[in-house]
């Protein structure tokens, strides 16, 4: 027989521990639901909107004579 909560995504996990922490301790939840804490406590970054990063790539090209390419372009 197959762990029921081995086959649960994180995304799932995570909100069940969030849901539980005024009960539970973290660390135990991770234990049981078979994740890394890290996990539980990751964020995800920000990105930048393409158009923000194209209209920076696009100034720095025109600021540099039109002479920088992709390796001296950075963001």
């Amino acid at each position: 027989m197959i762990c029921e909560t081995c086959r649960t995504d994180h995304g799932t996990k995570v909100n069940v521990i969030k849901r539980n922490t005024d009960k539970y301790s973290v660390s135990a939840m991770c234990s049981v639901l078979q994740i890394s804490r890290s996990t539980y406590y990751y964020k995800a970054k920000e990105r930048q909107s393409e158009d923000d990063v194209t209209g920076a790539v696009i100034e720095i090209f025109e600021q540099n004579r039109s002479a920088y390419g992709t390796r001296k372009i950075k963001v």
